[in-house]
């Protein structure tokens, strides 16, 4: 059964505490548990612990305690019952590189000032500030050194490759395409012929594809998250998850993944549209997932019975396909008969 995101039960909560996010720690061990009798929970726990541990002083733009994304990430793996070693990797995928997280917060102040005293002239000040910038970048540097030290001693090099992945992907930084409000076909074909080029690239350079996994499900709880960006940083990442993470999830296969990317990238990029379908629609993705869950069983036990190997799926439609169904047969959404 597909429990609910640990970041829409949070969202329902007027203050997120640590204990809250211990506690929804816990519900993921419990979950991996049930369907992965023998995983190894005391790697999940320790890992846990270490981000705990790095991420302690921590918030996101939320006001949420930082170490809920990585738990909530770990909620997105369970949905798709990756192993306890991806989700122990997902649980340290920040830790590497936000173990200096205040410190690069007070280096851009300084780079500010030193822009501003260069302006006014004072070069001698600049040039003082901008030593004690390059001393503090090399203790920065070396801060994180021994944080990776310390996780591969820890966690072993499996683990420690895969966050090692997972933190070279989130350096991966991509054109802006969100486009103009009124974008050419020349222009649009431009971003997705280069989107379509920076995910072969992504797709060759992981080593291990629980890397990848782990990206989009890092991704997949930003999306949920992204109210607490701005408008233009809410377009830019709702467009980069429509044409980049969730075709990725796609030729992974990882359809949950890309269909609520999907549904959060039109919610962000077209609003309007996006509440109207929901309103039309009535019932939640979960609760139409249940009810076709529950056919596609009666449908397995009735073939089984009567001697039969069959394959039985089914899916409801999501909001994005239903918009993009309606647009590409510039339809109605009364005309629209098979939304499950």
């Amino acid at each position: 059964e597909r429990a609910p995101r640990a970041s829409r039960w949070m969202s329902t909560m007027s203050q997120v505490t640590k204990e809250d996010v211990r506690l929804e720690f816990e519900r993921l061990v419990a979950r991996v548990a049930a369907y992965r009798p023998e995983a190894d929970l005391d790697l999940l726990r320790r890992a846990y612990e270490f981000a705990a541990k790095v991420h302690e002083k921590q918030l996101r733009q939320s006001g949420e305690p930082y170490i809920l994304h990585p738990v909530a990430a770990g909620h997105v793996l369970a949905d798709i019952e990756s192993d306890e070693v991806a989700i122990a990797a997902c649980l340290l995928h920040d830790t590497v590189e936000d173990a200096a997280q205040d410190e690069e917060r007070e280096l851009k102040l300084v780079r500010a000032r030193i822009e501003e005293l260069r302006g006014a002239g004072k070069r001698g000040q600049a040039e003082q500030l901008g030593r004690e910038l390059a001393a503090q970048e090399r203790f920065i540097e070396k801060l994180k050194d021994s944080v990776a030290h310390e996780l591969r001693d820890e966690f072993g090099d499996t683990v420690f490759d895969l966050v090692e992945g997972v933190t070279r992907l989130s350096a991966v930084r991509f054109a802006d395409l969100s486009g103009d409000d009124e974008p050419t076909d020349d222009d649009e074909a431009r971003r997705r012929l280069q989107a379509e080029n920076l995910r072969r690239m992504v797709v060759a350079a992981a080593k291990d594809v629980r890397v990848l996994v782990i990206n989009l499900a890092d991704r997949l709880h930003n999306m949920q998250t992204l109210y607490a960006k701005r408008r233009v940083k809410q377009i830019k990442i709702a467009r980069e998850s429509e044409i980049i993470y969730a075709k990725l999830a796609e030729r992974l296969g990882i359809w949950r993944i890309k269909w609520e990317m999907e549904d959060l990238a039109l919610r962000y990029l077209d609003p309007e549209q996006y509440f109207k379908i929901e309103q039309r629609v009535a019932r939640t993705r979960d609760e139409r997932m249940a009810e076709i869950d529950g056919v596609v069983a009666r449908i397995r036990d009735a073939t089984a019975k009567a001697g039969l190997h069959v394959a039985v799926d089914g899916r409801p439609k999501h909001l994005y396909s239903i918009h993009h169904k309606m647009l590409r047969q510039g339809i109605d959404f009364d005309d629209i008969y098979d939304l499950e």
